[in-house]
Order: C-alpha cells, then sequence, then structure tokens
C-alpha cells in the first residue's frame, strides 16, 4: 500500500483541532514542534491521504506541504 508523507505549519491555536484529526485517524507522526508556530510530519495512507488533508485544511491556519509518495 502506497503511503503519502506531508509536513504540516499550523499556528499553535490550531494545535487541538489538528491533532485531533491526526488521533483520529491514527497517524504516525514525526519531527514535532510545538511552539508559536508548530509543524510536524506524518504519514497516512495514500488512499485516506485526501480525506485527511480535507480536514487539516478546514482547521483554518493549517499549511500542508506533500513531501514525498513510498
Amino acid at each position: 500500500q502506497r503511503i503519502e508523507i506531508y509536513s504540516l505549519q499550523f499556528e499553535y491555536a490550531a494545535m487541538n483541532d489538528v491533532m485531533k484529526i491526526l488521533k483520529d485517524h491514527d497517524l504516525k507522526q514525526w519531527n514535532q514542534n510545538f511552539e508559536l508556530d508548530c509543524s510536524l510530519e506524518f504519514s497516512v495512507r495514500k488512499s485516506e491521504a485526501d480525506s485527511v488533508t480535507e480536514k487539516l485544511r478546514q482547521s483554518g491556519t493549517v499549511k500542508i506541504s506533500w513531501l514525498a509518495t513510498t
């Protein structure tokens, strides 16, 4: 199964929304930085990527960048 890898940048105020989406989909995360401006990387199955990234975009100030497909 193909895996999509993304980078997220978001304001601290969006933390709860972002983390809830990642937890609801049981997504692996790494390179987390939770300061005033937060960032992390995560992986998601290609079949779920569109749904997850759309939910994250609706969280407000979230910037999503695709990094790779494995």
